[in-house]
């Protein structure tokens, strides 16, 4: 009799999961359902449902005893769903034994739900660190799947996490096999996209819009603790600087700085022709990254002048032949400072700039860059009121120079903050040879 009962309860739940299972809107229902019991720990309350069609509202409401036909929202209180269930022929079971059956699984309440969550993203990374993750990737990873308020990645490896779990392994294995193999650990200099190639097979693997290339700039900026402080840097730049700490060149041949009487040695112990060439016709050159990055040595006068404008770069090499001078058109690339890096162990640098917020930030990102081996040239009031022009400064600009701390800089900018009115080299008269032995 027994053996019997039970063969019978085991067609009763085969028909009633059949039920439900064939009625579409029953999906919607228990989803709410089991929401609700997760959020309570019981079954209580009411569920709300929106957008049914025609045919599920016939299909609940065949069930429920009720007539849903002209309603926009549907509320229904799990004291309806209990007593329609004690009415119906499936009264035998509960409704927690019936969401259990439908879905599979147990019923979990929030905090259990949360748990679990919690315990398979663990094993995720946990399956991360012991297949792929070697001694350089150990400390940034642990750092960025933990440290969520300082850990640069953090974020992005979990929204990767929620949106696509099997791509972010894939992402992070080859990730994690990159860092290992950075051509600064080999002394080597490479391409992004033939570095990338090398390493995944896909050139825009680490492109600047991919999660890999944004990951593998928070690791060069962690590991080799990159200061990205730099004012006066645009964002192309510092993501070309921060690859070229770990060797790689994102843009060699746009990316150049516009110089005069320089010298150059190339890696063979030869003298650059090209650079020479120029320098025997007193012309400016344009030395891109990939010409600097390959000089073994290269070198100019005694003291060097750097500008921040064009304009200014050409009165002086106009009026002075024998000078050795750098243009920095306005930004600070990552040309112009491996040449400026290069050129500080044998040269003293004169550097003058605009007299506005931007122009101040410039200049005192390079004086803390070199230090004693810079001077800030002409940033005395005497130079601004001939510099002065008609641009009024809005506050919004005005506001940057609080950043500024140097104390070569203070002068000119508790002028600006006082006349509101931005100073330019243009309007400057250019004499070197006078103007450098009166500063003297």
């Amino acid at each position: 009799m027994k053996l019997q009962n039970l063969d019978k309860l085991e067609v009763d739940r085969e028909e009633c999961q059949s039920y439900f299972k064939s009625r579409d809107v029953y999906k919607k229902v228990f989803h709410k359902m089991r929401e609700k019991y997760a959020s309570l720990g019981h079954f209580g309350g009411k569920i709300v449902l929106t957008k049914l069609t025609a045919e599920e509202k016939i299909q609940l409401g065949g069930f429920l005893q009720k007539d849903y036909t002209n309603n926009k929202t549907i509320t229904i209180s799990m004291t309806l769903l209990q007593k329609a269930l004690e009415e119906s022929k499936f009264s035998v079971f509960t409704w927690e034994e019936i969401l259990e059956q439908y879905f599979g699984q147990p019923l979990l309440v929030k905090k259990e739900v949360e748990q679990s969550k919690a315990e398979q993203k663990q094993g995720f990374f946990q399956v991360i660190k012991d297949k792929y993750i070697r001694e350089r990737g150990k400390q940034w990873f642990e750092k960025v799947i933990d440290d969520k308020n300082t850990a640069l990645g953090y974020q992005l490896i979990q929204q990767q996490y929620k949106k696509d779990q099997e791509e972010l392994e894939t992402i992070l294995k080859n990730f994690c096999y990159t860092i290992e193999h950075l051509p600064r650990f080999q002394h080597k200099v490479k391409r992004l996209p033939v570095f990338a190639s090398q390493m995944t097979g896909n050139p825009h693997f680490f492109d600047e819009s991919t999660m890999a290339g944004k990951l593998l700039l928070y690791f060069i900026q962690d590991y080799f603790d990159v200061d990205t402080e730099e004012i006066g840097e645009s964002r192309p730049e510092k993501r070309n600087r921060l690859l070229y700490e770990a060797g790689i060149l994102n843009d060699d041949l746009s990316n150049y700085v516009l110089t005069y009487g320089l010298h150059g040695i190339m890696q063979n112990g030869k003298l650059h022709e090209g650079i020479e060439g120029y320098y025997r016709l007193k012309e400016p050159l344009q030395l891109t990254l990939l010409t600097i990055q390959n000089l073994d040595k290269i070198w100019g006068n005694e003291i060097i002048y750097v500008v921040e404008n064009p304009a200014v770069f050409s009165m002086l090499i106009e009026s002075n032949k024998e000078i050795s001078a750098i243009c920095t058109n306005g930004q600070l690339r990552l040309s112009t400072m491996l040449l400026m890096d290069q050129l500080q162990e044998d040269s003293f640098f004169y550097y003058a700039g605009d007299f506005d917020p931007e122009g101040l930030l410039i200049a005192q990102n390079l004086k803390k860059r070199y230090k004693e081996k810079l001077y800030l040239w002409k940033y005395q009031k005497e130079y601004y009121d001939k510099a002065k022009s008609e641009v009024i400064l809005s506050e919004q600009r005005l506001k940057k120079l609080q950043n500024i701390c140097v104390d070569e800089l203070q002068e000119i900018k508790e002028v600006l903050l006082k006349e509101k009115r931005a100073g330019y080299q243009e309007n400057m008269v250019w004499e070197v040879e006078r103007e450098k032995s009166k500063e003297e």
